[in-house]
């Protein structure tokens, strides 16, 4: 069995590796063997072991700047580029190296990835083909001169400088240079694997996206039991004042909480309305009982309320879940909690989140207009095989 390296070098959290996921069971189901390589290994550890795929580290992890970038400042995804690591010339150079040497010894047929840049700069100009997916966001169009702006304003790292550390670093490894920044995430393949509609790209793609690989929800068909269901994270700024929120509001409900603090957990104890999860529930049970889902904007479960029918509400950490918290608000489907929001000011927007029955009604139609959305038996084997062909 050949192997195929699956990347995930930025991503925090399960969502890079959960949309990856149908795609390395089609490589398995073609004769390949998956490896994935992942910022946070330890973490989404659990998560592949179930499905016998083996999990390493990626060797940029902990070299090559934040594990994952805010965003924040960025007025393009080369800002973005930047902070990650891109402004440093000798640590791109030690990063590509350091891909080089992992994909030597691995000695993959294809690789596949997602948020992954330094694995895209390490396989440009290579043998090894290359296949670049993602959502929107994390997937700008590849084909420009530039990176699109995605505010007004002056970026903060000029893409010429950040163009001539890439092709410095394609240069000293005997690479072809790149003719723009862009053209990094094209890999020999490339798809843009979310919904256009929550795509701040969309006006601009040659290439329509083609939608989630597989979701693990489908349409409500029961009654919900709770008023919220929350997924956050403990180190988010804003996550012990939306629980307190949440307890003032008196609103029921179930919360798994990634990297939980201490406060967090006595605040849940202390209320007899909300459960704690130690664990993530099974999505679809979570989404079947919930009226409304709480969470910061990742793309993963935004979709997968969408295709249940869920309304949410959206507590931005990154300026990529601002992005999809605006999306998402723009179409009449969630309510957005401003980074900003007094504390005291939480518990109102949670309490109108939960009763705006616009909201409930655009979701269901939603859910109805998109109820095969991640159901196509065949999308991950037509991914795949852009690479696995060559």
């Amino acid at each position: 069995m050949a192997p195929v390296v699956f990347g995930a070098e930025l991503g925090a959290g399960f969502g890079h590796v959960r949309r990856l996921l149908p795609l390395a069971r089609a490589v398995r189901q073609a004769g390949h063997r998956p490896i994935f390589f992942a910022g946070n290994p330890g973490e989404v550890a659990p998560l592949l072991e179930e499905e016998a795929f083996e999990v390493r580290a990626a060797p940029t992890a902990g070299m090559s700047g934040p594990r994952r970038p805010t965003g924040g400042g960025a007025v393009t995804f080369g800002d973005i580029l930047g902070d990650a690591g891109f402004a440093d010339r000798e640590r791109l150079v030690a990063a590509a190296r350091a891909w080089d040497d992992c994909l030597a010894a691995a000695r993959p047929v294809a690789v596949v990835c997602e948020l992954s840049p330094f694995l895209c700069l390490a396989a440009a100009g290579g043998d090894i083909p290359l296949l670049s997916t993602g959502h929107g966001f994390i997937l700008p169009p590849p084909d420009g001169a530039v990176f699109p702006s995605l505010y007004e304003g002056v970026p903060r790292f000029a893409e010429s400088a950040l163009l001539a550390n890439v092709n410095h670093a394609c240069q000293v490894r005997g690479r072809v240079p790149l003719t723009a920044l862009p053209r990094l995430l094209h890999g020999s393949a490339h798809a843009v694997t979310g919904l256009a509609e929550l795509d701040p790209y969309r006006e601009l793609r040659r290439e329509a996206p083609v939608g989630p690989p597989a979701l693990a929800s489908r349409p409500a068909t029961v009654a919900p039991t709770d008023d919220l269901f929350g997924y956050l994270v403990g180190d988010a700024p804003t996550t012990t004042s939306i629980l307190l929120g949440w307890v003032t509001s008196g609103l029921t409900g179930q919360v798994f909480i990634r990297r939980p603090q201490p406060e967090q957990r006595a605040i849940v104890a202390a209320s007899s309305r909300i459960a704690w999860l130690e664990a993530p529930t099974p999505i679809q049970e979570a989404l079947d009982r919930a009226n409304l889902v709480l969470h910061h904007g990742s793309m993963l479960l935004a979709e997968e309320a969408l295709v249940a029918g869920r309304p949410q509400l959206v507590a931005p950490v990154y300026l990529e879940h601002l992005f999809t918290a605006r999306a998402l608000a723009r179409i009449g489907l969630a309510h957005v909690i401003r980074p900003g929001l007094a504390p005291e000011a939480i518990a109102p927007a949670i309490t109108a989140a939960a009763s705006d029955g616009d909201a409930k009604a655009a979701a269901r139609a939603f859910s109805g207009a998109h109820a095969e959305l991640g159901r196509d038996p065949e999308l991950p084997h037509r991914l795949v095989r852009m690479v696995l062909a060559r």
